[in-house]
Formats: C-alpha cells, sequence, structure tokens
C-alpha cells in the first residue's frame, strides 16, 4: 500500500468551522458551509488531510486535552455527516500558551515531528490552508512556497488579509473560503 500522499495542512476554527472564541465544547462546533464537501473532494482527489490547530484554551487552564479531543471528535462527526470521505486523516494541536518557548504553536513547525515517517512529508507536494497570518507563516516555516500557502476570508481571514503589507498581498493568495481553496488546489495549480 502506498503510504505516500500530498498533505492538505488545515487549520481547524475559522477554516473549517466557525470560530466562536474558543471551541472548547462539542456542542460549540458548527461547520463553515461547504467545508465538508470540500474536505471531502480533498480527499477524493488523493490529498491527506490534517489539521493543525492552536489550542492555547488548555494552557490558559479554560479547557482540558478531553475536552479538545471531544471537539475534535464532534467536529469529525459532523464532516462525515456531510461527506462520507470528509475524513482528517490526523489532528495535531498545540497546547501551549502563547507566551511559551516550545515550538509547537503555528507558525511554528514543531508539530510536524508527529508526522507518520511512512507518509514522506515533502514540502514541494503539500498545501496549508488558514484563516490567519501564523497559519500562513506555519506553512513557509515547514518549507512551502507562498503559491503553497493559502488565506481564507472565514474566521479572522478578512482582518488577517487587511493587516498584510500592500508590498506582500500581491505574493498572497486569498479565498473566500474552504470551498474556493479546495477547488484551486484540485484544478491542478501549484
Amino acid at each position: 500500500m502506498n503510504h505516500r500522499k500530498p498533505l492538505i495542512f488545515l487549520d481547524r476554527d475559522g477554516t473549517i468551522n466557525v470560530d466562536h472564541g474558543y471551541v472548547t465544547q462539542p456542542q460549540r462546533v458548527e461547520l463553515i458551509p461547504g467545508a465538508a464537501q470540500a474536505l471531502g473532494d480533498l480527499t477524493r482527489g488523493g490529498y491527506r488531510l490534517v489539521v493543525v490547530s492552536n489550542q492555547s484554551a488548555v494552557g490558559r487552564g479554560m479547557a482540558t486535552i478531553a475536552d479538545v479531543d471531544a471537539t475534535n471528535s464532534r467536529l469529525q462527526e459532523l464532516l462525515l455527516q456531510k461527506d462520507p470521505d470528509a475524513r482528517l486523516d490526523l489532528v495535531l494541536y498545540a497546547t501551549d500558551h502563547p507566551g511559551s518557548a516550545g515550538d509547537d504553536r503555528k507558525p511554528g513547525t514543531g508539530l510536524l515531528r508527529l508526522l507518520p515517517r511512512e507518509w514522506g512529508f515533502q514540502p514541494r507536494l503539500a498545501w496549508m490552508i488558514g484563516d490567519k497570518w501564523s497559519d500562513i507563516e506555519f506553512g513557509h516555516n515547514a518549507g512551502l512556497s507562498a503559491e503553497q500557502c493559502l488565506l481564507v476570508q472565514t474566521g479572522e481571514g478578512q482582518r488577517e488579509w487587511s493587516t498584510i503589507p500592500e508590498e506582500r498581498r500581491h505574493q498572497q493568495l486569498h479565498f473566500a473560503d474552504l470551498r474556493s481553496a479546495a477547488d484551486f488546489i484540485l484544478s491542478g495549480h501549484k
């Protein structure tokens, strides 16, 4: 069996599900319209889906790891209800407080060490989709080119776009939502 598939790294809150602040309770998970179908299409297109998320509510004492795991399970359940192929292959998250010294929090790439070795991560074949500049920087720090790091306008995306210096905007690809970013990837852009 060939374990080597190109990876799509995805932020969670604001990219796949609505960001209600700290989404640490399963009942607060609400999918962004079109997200499940977009993820299903990416899976059918031969991509492996990996969530990389900062969950500082744990480090701040506002939630437990069990809360985050239950929320991630609910997210997966809702995705599969909408599209049976919208399966997340791996969910990685950093629980550190933003002021911590570790490199697990995006834009750091410490979570990459948790990727299964047999997947053979190759930056030139991967993508990053997120709604925050730290998501885009994570992609860059992981070895992805600017064209492989896609900013979506859901969640914090519109606000983040307005903070990007004008001279850098021409280098940054941005899309209305996960659906349009997935369509771009699936249309063969690289």
